[in-house]
């Protein structure tokens, strides 16, 4: 069961709205501090309300698919969120990539 009454509490909040306002009008992007557990709820939220490509970056490869999996709760399992997988190969290896993780 996707959780979506949460994701629109959190994009009816005021300090929310005037932060994607502001991403709207072409300033930079705010810094937000979001504790770690609330970080798939606020992204899953960002999207809900511009309907927009997001790109989130994690340090780690586990980090992704964490977040990920959540976010697929968020939104549903029909969302629009793909994993990225990461390349097999070191940059510096001199073995041959995969093409699905290159292209």
């Amino acid at each position: 069961m996707p959780l979506e009454g949460l994701v629109s509490l959190l994009k009816s909040h005021s300090v929310f709205r005037r932060q994607v306002q502001g991403i709207d009008a072409g300033e930079s992007p705010p810094r937000v501090s979001v504790r770690q557990g609330a970080a798939p709820a606020y992204v899953a939220a960002l999207w809900g309300l511009r309907q927009s490509p997001t790109l989130v970056i994690t340090p780690r490869a586990e980090d992704a698919r964490r977040l990920h999996d959540h976010l697929l709760t968020y939104l549903g399992e029909e969302g629009p969120v793909f994993l990225l997988p990461e390349p097999e190969v070191l940059p510096f290896e001199r073995l041959a990539v995969d093409a699905n993780t290159s292209n």
